[in-house]
């Protein structure tokens, strides 16, 4: 199958191959890569033009990141996750149960906690406090 001016490819490694990719030369990364492309589509494709490997695992700001669930977690492992501590709320792409890994996870992740904290907070507030703040 022909995809006139597609020239990107995407690829996600994980876990401990995350971890093997980061630490090796870029180069050795492209070659590893194009053996494998020569494996699908044949000895006579070019070789890649470039190649960008994040290193999230390496950087000590992420140390990984981009959420994935593993093997044997559950909805009740991710619930407990996101459980508030006292009066400390989690929330973020990992915390929403379908769109975690996505910016649009953190975002509605993010609304749906803050709802959360205002729906408390307006329990505990006195009426006259609460009609200073008609939005919550």
């Amino acid at each position: 199958m022909e995809h006139p001016g597609a020239n990107i490819m995407f690829v996600t490694v994980t876990d401990d191959e995350s971890k093997r990719i980061e630490a090796q030369p870029d180069e050795k990364t492209k070659a590893e890569a194009m053996k494998v492309l020569r494996k699908i589509f044949g000895d006579d494709i070019p070789d890649a033009t470039d190649i960008m490997i994040p290193r999230w695992y390496s950087d000590r700001l992420y140390r990984g990141t981009f959420t994935n669930w593993p093997v044997g977690y559950s909805i009740e492992k991710h619930n407990n996750l996101k459980a508030p501590v006292g009066n400390v709320f989690f929330t973020g792409e990992h915390t929403h149960a379908e769109l975690f890994g996505y910016a649009d996870g953190a975002y509605y992740a993010g609304a749906s906690t803050a709802n959360e904290v205002n729906k408390l907070l307006k329990k505990k507030m006195s009426p006259s406090l609460r009609s200073l703040y008609w939005w919550m």
